[in-house]
């Protein structure tokens, strides 16, 4: 029942049963922000080379004002490692900050909307990226929250239709709430190797 990659295995295999060319995503644990037991667990699939490994990154996973090279350290200690090493792909599935202010990417004054503390995780995951040129997906699109919960604890974080401050795109879907936001995005989309480059 504890098995993680005995279950990613299992599953793995039962969807490949049906589509062979699927590709599956493994997170780590931890919120999905620790891959230190891959190393030593790797899923393995009948279908080889359709492992993806997913980590997810948010300022509230490090100290406050993290100098850049603990914490890339910490990051390739979490999971960068198997991309340092060539061992699998590592995608960030998962990594944001509220967008209302500039001086949450250390960009702008602070704010009633800022918060100037997330501008080193900014800097500290934008050096990550770009050194590794790894793959990511912000959280999120939805310019609105879901009713949500803690777990473990059942207490109400979000009503329906609350505003979700990392979320991309306007409160009536019509637009990017944050150009500017957008135009980092653009920065760290490009390919930095590869064949090409």
């Amino acid at each position: 029942s504890t098995d993680f990659a005995q279950m990613y295995t299992a599953a793995g295999n039962a969807i490949h049963q049906i589509d062979p060319e699927a590709l599956i995503i493994c997170e780590g644990l931890g919120y999905a922000a620790d891959l230190t037991s891959v190393a030593a667990h790797p899923v393995k699939l009948t279908e080889p080379d359709k492992v993806l490994y997913s980590m997810h990154d948010h300022p509230w996973f490090h100290p406050t004002d993290q100098p850049q090279q603990a914490y890339l350290t910490a990051m390739d200690t979490k999971g960068g490692y198997l991309l340092e090493k060539g061992t699998a792909p590592v995608w960030i599935g998962e990594f944001g900050i509220d967008e209302g202010g500039m001086a949450n990417f250390g960009l702008g004054p602070t704010s009633q909307a800022g918060n100037a503390n997330t501008g080193a995780w900014w800097a500290n995951i934008y050096a990550w990226i770009t050194q590794h040129d790894a793959d990511w997906c912000w959280w999120g699109l939805n310019p609105l929250h879901g009713q949500a919960t803690t777990p473990a604890t059942g207490k109400l974080q979000f009503n329906w239709g609350d505003r979700a401050g990392e979320g991309v795109l306007t409160a009536d879907w019509s637009g990017v709430a944050n150009p500017a936001v957008l135009d980092l995005f653009k920065d760290i989309m490009a390919p930095r190797t590869g064949p090409g480059i």
